[in-house]
């Protein structure tokens, strides 16, 4: 009996160390800021010319760059960018091996941070009606309605 007892005290010994250097050693990918001190820009960075690299590897050269600033997940830069007249968002993980298109949402607020972002890109280039030519436009009902409907047609 009296080995069966030293034996689980043995056991129980190696068990609690190896608790107390896994919480007071934890893994190295543990930590919430790991050398950025919560300022990622301390550590990171990502720069024109290298976005202009990972467009080029997708094939996608003809882009404009608009504006690199940190997303809202971290670890993750947002780029606006232009191709073609369109205006559009793309994310560059840190470590500049990976590129996400798409949306990113908050869920608990159920808001569309990439929708948001977009909208402020292109505020800008949002047309007023009144700044339409109606000059040669076919009008239906009263000039003087309160709503009007423009309608664009290509009949060639």
């Amino acid at each position: 009996m009296e080995k069966k007892t030293v034996k689980y005290s043995i056991l129980a010994g190696l068990i609690t160390c190896l608790l107390m250097v896994v919480t007071f050693h934890p893994l190295p990918n543990s930590y919430a800021f790991s050398g950025c001190e919560e300022d990622c820009l301390k550590c990171h960075s990502l720069s024109n010319d290298e976005v202009k690299v990972i467009l080029g590897k997708i094939k996608a050269t003809e882009a404009n760059i608009l504006k690199i600033q940190m997303s809202p997940v971290k670890g993750l830069w947002e780029v606006a960018i232009e191709n073609k007249g369109q205006r559009g968002l793309l994310y560059v993980d840190f470590s500049k091996k990976y590129m996400v298109a798409g949306s990113i949402v908050e869920v608990n607020a159920a808001l569309n941070k990439t929708k948001e972002r977009l909208d402020e890109l292109n505020k800008d280039r949002k047309i007023k009606p009144s700044s339409i030519p109606l000059k040669d436009a076919l009008v239906l009902g009263s000039n003087t309605a309160t709503r009007k409907v423009i309608v664009f047609t290509d009949p060639d």
